[in-house]
């Protein structure tokens, strides 16, 4: 049997970490306790503003091990002003400054995506006021119709700043009663910013079961056109080192034990360790606040041991991702339509994906010995007795270890290939 079967790219697990709420200066923990809910806790308000040299401290630690992801950047932290405008009470260099470090060192490893306009107050996009509610509030009362404009205004406000995104953060639950139409409005105001046909969002968390896969959120395949819901898949357990307990308690012993939540110092269990071994996908997220831990900075120092952990321990097993990858894979693992012809000696395969991309890894039963195989540029249609190839784009390289892009390997009769989606569709298979 022919067996077709997308596979993980490259046959590694994706990987990405998610970090939330990150804005210069603006501690919005403070601002949800002072506007919108006194009982939470009083270490909320210990800070009003979070440093800037903590973002050169995060920047060191991701440079220092590999990692992608996706990184927020709030567009009106707090209410406190537009980032393109100036935020007030705090100098316009420092704000343009931090957006710089973001731009240049973040942004090639991380997505970067609004969480929404505030993370506090829902706004009133006419006047300009923020409202007596929290946006997730707001956002459960709202449609497709009047979420878009809303979630543009956040889009359009990093578009300004230089950033380029197709997916957004949920600020809390943002969007999670009317799911349906906040997937077509995140559809909607990214088509309406950047003209993409494929969004994403991130939403919500599931921390306890063994599979944690993407999900399609809503789908048109054949206008090429697909919104995919990011789950984590993680609890996060650094949010407690912002306590003032957790702060005067701390001891390397504790740290251990925070990092031996994802991934133990053998690597062989923890969180992150249970997903991968389940066949998941390993995405995991944390907040600023969990990082910088009300300025003693114990849960940066905790990621900064996971992610060691994962990339010395684990890192042949996973490939690191940003979430816009993720949600572009998955969206094509679930979409292809693909046509074979196949001879004795030879095979054609045609693979039709309304969303083309890198390091599509692919396998089957072949049915004889490969010498060679080539990526090339077709076209199908329904009634052609076989699959038109108009182009070769380049000779796939037989793996000898790992795959990598553009390879392939045997292994008995079945054939693994990755390949560049984006530069060609039609797999041309000779036998030896």
């Amino acid at each position: 049997m022919f067996d077709f079967r997308v596979e993980f790219p490259r046959l590694k697990t994706p990987i990405a970490l998610i970090i939330d709420d990150p804005a210069p200066y603006v501690n919005h923990l403070y601002y949800l306790k002072k506007y919108l809910n006194p009982k939470y806790p009083d270490y909320y308000e210990e800070f009003k503003t979070i440093p800037n040299d903590f973002l050169e401290d995060f920047i060191s630690v991701v440079k220092k091990w590999p990692v992608k992801g996706k990184f927020s950047v709030i567009p009106n932290p707090a209410g406190q002003g537009y980032l393109d405008e100036g935020l007030r009470g705090y100098p316009k260099e420092g704000v343009e400054r931090w957006v710089r470090l973001v731009k240049d060192e973040v942004a090639p490893l991380f997505d970067i995506t609004p969480e929404m306009i505030t993370h506090t107050n829902a706004v009133d996009l006419k006047t300009g006021e923020l409202l007596p509610m929290h946006e997730q509030t707001w956002a459960s009362q709202q449609t497709a119709e009047t979420l878009t404009p809303y979630i543009a205004k956040a889009l359009e406000t990093l578009k300004k700043l230089g950033f380029e995104t197709n997916g957004v953060t949920s600020p809390g639950a943002f969007g999670i009663d009317v799911e349906a139409e906040y997937a077509r409005a995140v559809l909607n105001a990214v088509k309406r910013v950047y003209g993409a046909g494929l969004a994403w969002y991130f939403l919500k968390v599931d921390k306890r079961s063994y599979v944690v896969y993407p999900r399609l959120a809503y789908l048109d395949k054949y206008r090429g056109e697909a919104v995919v819901s990011i789950v984590s898949g993680n609890d996060d357990v650094i949010w407690s080192t912002m306590t003032p307990e957790s702060r005067r308690s701390w001891s390397r012993r504790r740290l251990l034990e925070y990092a031996d939540y994802y991934i133990t110092g053998d690597g062989k269990a923890g969180r992150l360790v249970e997903l991968l071994n389940a066949g998941s996908y390993v995405v995991f997220h944390t907040h600023w606040n969990s990082l910088w831990s009300n300025d003693a900075r114990h849960g940066l120092a905790v990621m900064e041991e996971v992610l060691k952990r994962i990339n010395t321990l684990i890192g042949d097993r996973v490939l690191w991702m940003k979430l816009s990858e993720i949600a572009c894979y998955y969206a094509a693992s679930k979409t292809l339509d693909i046509h074979v012809d196949k001879s004795p000696d030879h095979l054609r395969l045609f693979v039709d994906n309304r969303f083309p991309c890198p390091d599509l890894t692919v396998s089957f039963n072949c049915g004889f010995k490969v010498d060679e195989v080539y990526l090339e540029k077709g076209s199908f249609r329904s009634g052609w007795t076989e699959a038109k190839t108009s182009e070769t784009v380049m000779k796939l390289e037989k793996s000898v270890d790992e795959l990598r892009p553009n390879t392939w390997v045997q292994k008995g009769e079945r054939l693994i290939i990755c390949f560049d989606n984006r530069l060609g569709n039609t797999v041309e298979v000779k036998a030896a």
